[in-house]
């Protein structure tokens, strides 16, 4: 989803050009991949206390498990995290003797990626430890790393078309990342974790999944019937409606049914799958052009 974002943002700011064959286009990505990178491994040293009494871990949720299991020790995690953000320090400074964009601009979209990625766990932000994780994921996943993929490629901050492009993608991943607390949420409140599913409990998580599941579908619709964004998410809807309306069938099941917190895949898979068509539409669309 990262990828498909940053190239979203980086089609709409040259529109009919051959962006993916850039080396701008490439230098940014790789930007991108080493933040993410570091904040993936970041992750892994503050949430240690959460993944090491997490029962429920499974593929999309409880880290790699890579500290839990001895595949690498701390001091190998940390000095990871210091190879990638020496390799985003060289990277970005390779981006600006590329890109035609203001070095500020780059500077600016980058570094507040970068505070809002490294913060969803690192101190002094922890920011899903203070019940904003979701709406931090939602963000950067999104409008962040879209907004990168425009100004790196020449296009302003204060155009409209990044923010609207991004708006519908933001709403479609956040069912998918409030679901993902639920797996982890007895090891997360005994680790002070404050998520939503810590904070507001299993069933509420659900209903604000279904809530973001609704709000996105509508979202998608009406960008569509609007022609919003430059028509990039035209035809959403025939794909996003039918899904939501599978969600909704499922997140009701799971609010209905008299069951404690735990593993919940095919809800997980479902809603993950939900947030493919957020990306994968403009982009096609944008790259067609």
């Amino acid at each position: 989803m990262s990828w498909m974002a940053y190239a979203i943002g980086a089609l709409a700011a040259s529109p009919g050009s051959p962006v993916l064959g850039t080396s701008v286009f490439w230098a940014g990505y790789l930007c991108l991949f080493l933040l993410e990178v570091a904040t993936v491994l970041v992750n892994e040293v503050v949430d240690l206390p959460t993944d090491q009494r997490n029962r429920y871990f499974n593929t999309f949720t409880g880290g790699s498990r890579v500290l839990v299991d001895g595949s690498l020790s701390l001091r190998e995690v940390k000095t990871g995290i210091g190879v990638a953000l020496l390799g985003l320090l060289a990277s970005t400074i390779w981006l600006l003797t590329l890109s035609a964009a203001a070095p500020a601009a780059i500077i600016a979209v980058l570094g507040i990626l970068t505070i809002l990625a490294i913060g969803y766990t690192a101190p002094p932000l922890k920011l899903s430890y203070r019940g904003l994780g979701e709406a931090d994921v939602a963000v950067t996943h999104s409008i962040g790393v879209l907004l990168c993929g425009y100004v790196f490629l020449g296009g302003a901050l204060n155009d409209p078309t990044p923010w609207l492009l991004g708006v519908p993608m933001l709403l479609g991943i956040l069912p998918s990342i409030t679901l993902a607390g639920i797996p982890d949420l007895q090891a997360d409140a005994l680790a002070s974790k404050g998520t939503l599913a810590v904070r507001l409990g299993f069933r509420n998580a659900l209903r604000i999944a279904l809530f973001f599941v609704l709000v996105s579908a509508a979202t998608a619709l009406a960008w569509q019937v609007w022609g919003l964004a430059g028509g990039a998410y035209n035809g959403i809807a025939w794909l996003v409606v039918p899904h939501a309306a599978l969600l909704t069938w499922l997140l009701f099941r799971h609010i209905r049914t008299d069951r404690a917190a735990g593993r919940i895949d095919g809800l997980m898979v479902a809603s993950l799958g939900y947030v493919v068509w957020f990306g994968l539409v403009p982009l096609l669309r944008l790259a067609l052009l």
